[in-house]
């Protein structure tokens, strides 16, 4: 079984991830994949500092991708850019990952599983939901500006879109032990499914 993991910015998806994690699925996050081609991948690091110059390494060479995040969520054309280049990669390997553990049960984590139209590759999907003042406060105590918030939620599809879009719905405005008593009972009903 293929499960598609999604949500909006700040709503919980890693740590539904890890809950299905933690009940023996195969599990991958879309975000970990593009930290690791940014850190590793030769090509794409060139062809960034091409495209963007010294300003968005840190002294160490590498990419910061705080500054990188705050070039691209603020210029269209530059998103895009960035986009073509990482999304192909990015679902070459989510797509191997499916292909590698095709008798598994798989949760794969995208944020923009439905902007990108990858619906597909998934037998059901989930989306994890939260409301936008609980989701700023939470951001905002980790360190980011209610701009760069709004930002990047206006890069994705409405909440409301994916909830209606997607399979499931969980909740996440309440404590962790209520979204997993809610995931664990997904897990539970998704075992009769198969």
């Amino acid at each position: 079984m293929k499960v598609g993991l999604t949500g909006n910015i700040g709503c919980g998806k890693s740590s539904v991830l890890n809950i299905f994690d933690d009940n023996d699925w195969s599990c991958l996050s879309a975000d970990l994949i593009t930290h690791e081609i940014l850190s590793s991948n030769k090509l794409v690091y060139s062809k960034i500092k091409e495209k963007f110059g010294l300003s968005v390494l840190n002294t160490d060479g590498s990419i910061n991708r705080k500054r990188l995040s705050k070039i691209v969520f603020s210029n269209e054309h530059s998103l895009s850019w960035l986009e073509s280049l990482l999304h192909p990669i990015v679902i070459t390997n989510f797509v191997n990952f499916i292909k590698e553990n095709k008798d598994l049960k798989i949760c794969v984590e995208i944020p923009l599983l439905f902007e990108k139209r990858l619906e597909k590759y998934f037998d059901y999907i989930v989306c994890i939901s939260c409301s936008d003042k609980i989701v700023d406060n939470r951001l905002q105590k980790k360190g980011m500006s209610l701009a760069d918030i709004n930002l990047r939620r206006s890069q994705q599809f409405s909440l409301l879109q994916k909830e209606i879009l997607a399979n499931f719905v969980l909740e996440n405005e309440g404590s962790i032990e209520f979204l997993e008593f809610q995931t664990n009972k997904l897990i539970h009903t998704l075992k009769n499914y198969n």
